[in-house]
């Protein structure tokens, strides 16, 4: 789970076609890409969409190319007009992204006819040791957090126990969730420290050390493993379609609810916790017993000690606060 920088493109409130990345009109140069505000076409570009396109076959004809701002997953994001239908280029050649890539191209495959209601269109894909390349159709952005009507987030929570429960047969690629290691945890109290938190971030450490096992209690499921506003499309019928997979697994699922809260809730927003989490679990067909609190609240305990401290720094000390006042209530309420 990767707690995107907010206020960047790909933090809600974005105007995002794919990938959580904003789309701003075209002013077309002399290559025939176009130029954005907030993404400068970089040498090489035109270079790199032709040959993608050659490679994915379909070459021509190409009238539009838009550059998409951000880039947070490693990855060049272009939208354009070909065929006579707006589509999005994604090329991923870092090295350090290029096997998450294959994971998102994986699941785009793999997953075709289970969870067709769930993913964006993939119309051609091309992958060997240099980059993976893939070309989606295009769709409309979710609202902004602050827009989300309580019916919509609800709404949210019952798509999402619907996509963990239709995902079927798991592919031997998709591998467990690992459990944050000691050091990881170490690295969390530091960055803690600098916030000024660390002996409330070391209570959330004692406590987390004694629900590791708690997720035997729930079947693990394809997880999503940053599901935030930005990684979220509205399809054609209405629906919510799931994108920008790279960080995929197989856990509770729990982490995909809890983060979609905890994104939205850091960028000022108030999603109905309490009727998500009953649509989530109506939707999934799981019991709302015990364990199920427990491990929910298991699955937000790892997350905010462990995967939010690098990133609260990119909020304001208001939002910093939201974050550190839930681990605080957490701890308060035990394991």
């Amino acid at each position: 789970m990767r707690p995107t920088v907010p206020h960047t493109p790909g933090g809600p409130g974005a105007s995002a076609s794919v990938g959580g990345l904003t789309q701003n009109g075209p002013v077309t140069d002399d290559s025939g890409l176009a130029k954005t505000g907030q993404a400068e076409l970089r040498p090489g570009d035109a270079a790199l969409v032709e040959r993608s396109l050659v490679l994915l076959g379909r070459r021509r004809p190409l009238h539009v190319v838009t550059k998409l701002a951000g880039g947070g997953s490693g990855s060049q994001v272009f939208l354009l007009e070909l065929d006579s239908e707006r589509v999005v280029l994604k090329v991923t050649e870092d090295p350090s992204w290029r096997q998450r890539a294959g994971h998102e191209l994986r699941v785009y495959r793999d997953f075709a006819s289970t969870l067709h209601d769930f993913l964006p269109s993939i119309r051609a894909a091309y992958e060997d040791r240099a980059a993976v390349r893939l070309l989606l159709a295009e769709y409309d952005p979710c609202p902004p957090a602050s827009a989300l009507t309580p019916d919509t987030w609800v709404e949210l929570g019952d798509q999402l126990g619907q996509l963990h429960r239709a995902a079927g047969p798991r592919p031997a690629w998709l591998t467990p969730r690992r459990w944050p290691s000691a050091e990881e945890v170490a690295q969390a109290l530091h960055r803690w420290d600098n916030h000024g938190s660390g002996a409330l971030a070391r209570r959330a450490a004692a406590d987390l050390a004694g629900v590791r096992d708690l997720h035997l209690s729930l079947p693990t499921v394809l997880t999503h493993g940053d599901c935030h506003l930005g990684n979220l499309l509205r399809g054609p019928t209405g629906r919510i379609l799931w994108i920008d997979w790279q960080e995929v697994c197989l856990s509770t699922g729990l982490d995909d609810l809890v983060f979609l809260w905890q994104r939205a809730e850091f960028d000022g927003a108030r999603p109905p916790r309490e009727a998500m989490t009953s649509a989530y679990v109506h939707a999934r067909r799981l019991g709302p017993d015990g364990d199920f609190r427990a491990v929910l609240a298991a699955s937000e305990l790892r997350l905010l000690l462990v995967a939010w401290p690098s990133y609260l720094s990119y909020g304001s000390k208001d939002r910093q606060q939201i974050l550190t006042r839930r681990l605080e209530q957490l701890v308060d309420e035990g394991p």
